[in-house]
C-alpha cells in the first residue's frame, strides 16, 4: 500500500470526522475511531498531534500547569519563589539597596516605582485590573445599578454606603484620621479629655 504525504492524511481525516459525526467536544484518542485509517497512512511517531488527549482536553481547554510544592519538609504550600512558599523566604524582594518590601513589578516594591501604569494614554497611575486605574474602569466596581463608581468597602461606592463615616455623634462626614472626619479629628486631638472621649466612642 503507497503511503500517503502527512498534509494529505490530515485532510483526509477532517473529512472523515464529517462522516463519523459530533465528538461533543472531546478530542479523539485513538485511530480505530476513525474508519479506513491504519498506522501506515502516518509516517511520524505520533499520528496525529493534533487530536492526541494530552494536548487537547473536552471543550478545547487545556491542562491546568502542574505547580509545585514548598521544597520545606512537611509544607503542603505552593511553591512562589526558589522552591519556597511565601512562608518559607519564597518571596521576591525589592531590587533597591537597602528595601526590605516585597517586590512586585519590575522588580521593584510599589513604593520604588513596581506597579504597572494604566493604560489609558496620559494616565500615570497605577493599574487595578483589566490593564486601568481606578479612575478608568479598574478595580472593584460599586454593586449599586448602573453604577461605575469603584467600591470602597462593602461592595459599594461612597454614595451607595460604602466607605466610614465619622464616628461622632450626628456627624455625616466621611472618616479620614483615626475614624473621624478631618474637623473632629482636630477638635479631639487638642482636648485634654482626648483618651476619655475616644473610650466612650
Amino acid at each position: 500500500m503507497e503511503t500517503r504525504a502527512f498534509s494529505t492524511s490530515v485532510m483526509n481525516v477532517t473529512s472523515l470526522c464529517d462522516d463519523v459525526g459530533p465528538f461533543d467536544g472531546y478530542a479523539l484518542t485513538s485511530l480505530d475511531d476513525l474508519p479506513g485509517i491504519s498506522m501506515l497512512d502516518f509516517p511520524c511517531e505520533d499520528p496525529f498531534p493534533l487530536l492526541n488527549s494530552s494536548h487537547v482536553l473536552p471543550n478545547n481547554t487545556r491542562p491546568p500547569p502542574i505547580r509545585k510544592l514548598c521544597a520545606k519538609q512537611g509544607c503542603v504550600k505552593f511553591a512562589r519563589c526558589q522552591g519556597m512558599c511565601t512562608q518559607h523566604g519564597g518571596r521576591r524582594y525589592c531590587g533597591i539597596h537597602g528595601c526590605p518590601r516585597v517586590a512586585q513589578f519590575a522588580g521593584k516594591c510599589t513604593t520604588h516605582g513596581g506597579t504597572k501604569p494604566c493604560n489609558v494614554p496620559g494616565c500615570l497611575k497605577s493599574m487595578q485590573s483589566r490593564g486601568k486605574c481606578k479612575a478608568h474602569g479598574g478595580g472593584v466596581r460599586c454593586q449599586a445599578p448602573d453604577c461605575a463608581k469603584g467600591s470602597i468597602s462593602n461592595g459599594f461606592c461612597r454614595g451607595h454606603g460604602g466607605g466610614l463615616r465619622c464616628v461622632v455623634t450626628g456627624c455625616t462626614k466621611w472618616a479620614q484620621r483615626e475614624r473621624m472626619c478631618v474637623r473632629h479629628h482636630h477638635d479631639y486631638s487638642t482636648a485634654d479629655n482626648w483618651a476619655v472621649q475616644m473610650m466612650q466612642m
